[in-house]
């Protein structure tokens, strides 16, 4: 009997010093980050946009930290609930990472209802940079100032069309709600084919984000205002809205996210990678290269900027809304 005992027991500490073995390799398996596998930044935007330059600029340093290969993909559609529905429904294991911005954040809160995620799905990792929006002339205006478009706009209401990129409702409640104005919104897809449309005469104006300031001076177009509070140092000829008297004031930070639940180890080697890269003298010759204003915050300091700034912007659109 005791002979007996002796095996079950031996045979128990085996099976435990086992389970221990293979909990341990489990563990070594999961450390971040693989170098077997590659990271992903889903970009919601068409390629050539703000949002894609920036996500172009980050992920060859992102790679040079975590030594592994990053990837950028444009999954747009939806004015980006496509690419976010990806993000959130990913695991949140650190390979896959999302370029988005508080705006949009803010925007697909007040206005969709067929999401996957809400602004409390993220874990914020970043903010990397920041742009304003610049009102640009199309190509056939006959306007020459921001005041002469904006008087107009307020005696015509609805009659001038207003190209703009996708995900900018923030910056049209903001416009007409504090300036008594009204346009007609032209969607486009991106950007790059927003400033095509100005360009091309299809809208009598535009708003670009400000890193499509030179684009838009190099194709003969007259940029008239900014809604940044100061003037911008990549277009320090281009008076602000507020100087102009006008109540515009608006920026948009570019922001990296991923869906909460990721490891702790995931989140601390993920988050030393993104500080070194945005803190580095590279990146923001990189952001600079693309007209792009360097704003990085990293850490916990993160989450609560991000966080305050999408609490702003719905409480504007939420009056915007209701003024409709």
């Amino acid at each position: 009997m005791l002979k007996k005992n002796k095996i079950c027991f031996f045979l128990a500490a085996a099976i435990v010093l086992a389970i221990t073995g293979l909990a341990g390799c489990s563990k070594r398996e999961e450390k971040y980050p693989d170098k077997n596998k590659s990271v992903t930044i889903i970009v919601e935007r068409a390629a050539g946009g703000g949002s894609d330059l920036t996500a172009r600029a980050i992920a060859p340093l992102l790679e040079k930290e975590l030594g592994i290969p990053v990837v950028v993909v444009n999954k747009t559609g939806g004015d980006g609930v496509v690419g976010l529905n990806e993000t959130a429904a990913s695991k949140p294991d650190g390979y896959t990472i999302d370029l988005s911005a508080d705006t949009v954040q803010a925007i697909h809160s007040v206005l969709y209802t067929d999401t996957k995620y809400t602004e409390d799905s993220w874990e914020y990792l970043a903010a990397t940079n920041m742009t304003a929006y610049i009102m640009v002339l199309g190509k056939n205006s006959t306007f020459n100032t921001l005041q002469e478009v904006m008087e107009y706009a307020l005696a015509n209401p609805g009659k001038l069309t207003l190209g703009t990129p996708s995900g900018i409702a923030e910056v049209m409640s903001t416009l007409e709600v504090n300036t008594g104005t009204g346009f007609t919104q032209i969607v486009n897809d991106s950007g790059a084919n927003n400033l095509a449309s100005i360009a091309g005469g299809h809208v009598d104006i535009g708003l670009l984000t400000a890193q499509f300031y030179q684009q838009a001076v190099d194709q003969g177009l007259k940029v008239v205002g900014v809604t940044s509070p100061d003037r911008l140092p990549t277009c320090m000829d281009v008076p602000t809205f507020i100087e102009s008297g006008y109540d515009v004031n608006i920026v948009q930070n570019f922001i990296l996210i991923m869906p909460k639940g990721a490891p702790e180890q995931v989140l601390t080697t993920l988050r030393a990678a993104l500080d070194k890269v945005g803190n580095s003298q590279e990146f923001k010759d990189s952001l600079e290269a693309i007209d792009a204003i360097p704003a990085y915050k990293g850490g916990e300091e993160a989450g609560t900027y991000i966080l305050d700034n999408i609490k702003r912007i719905k409480s504007g659109l939420e009056t915007w809304q209701a003024s409709k």
